[in-house]
């Protein structure tokens, strides 16, 4: 049962590898960067807060647009992969709920079914305090 599971997801797994390995650096090389635009609102150490949506550049902030666009990357990057786990927790908990539709009065079958959507759900209760609490914690500081 579970070949049936996994051969899916393979070509899904050579779509990322392959995006990762060959695509992004071919992209990188082709555009250098020299201006980025914040994904999120950015707080300097002297308490200048620049917000969402600003476009960056080593005309508008000279000394530090360096900085400020890895930071932008980095949160590009946190954004893509929190939302890439909600997604694929979604899936599991659809696929879960599929077993145990079909899973008739097969108790082990079911009791595997309802791991998988515990283990989803609190998947997704992780990715989700990862993504509020720095925010909240921020707030009181």
């Amino acid at each position: 049962m579970h070949r049936i599971l996994i051969i899916p997801l393979i070509p899904v797994f050579a779509a990322l590898l392959f995006g990762t390995v060959f695509a992004l650096p071919a992209e990188a090389q082709i555009k250098p960067i020299d201006s980025c635009i914040l994904v999120d609102d950015v707080t300097l150490s002297n308490g200048i807060v620049i917000a969402k949506n600003t476009p960056v550049s080593a005309t508008s902030h000279p000394k530090i647009w360096g900085t400020l666009c890895l930071i932008n990357t980095v949160n590009n990057i946190a954004n893509w992969i929190f939302n890439f786990l909600i997604v694929l927790a979604i899936l599991l908990i659809a696929i879960a709920g599929f077993l145990w539709m079909t899973s008739g009065s097969d108790a082990s079958k079911q009791k595997a079914a309802g791991t998988m959507i515990v283990a989803a759900l609190v998947g997704l209760v992780i990715a989700m305090l990862a993504k509020i609490l720095p925010n909240t914690l921020l707030t009181f500081l």
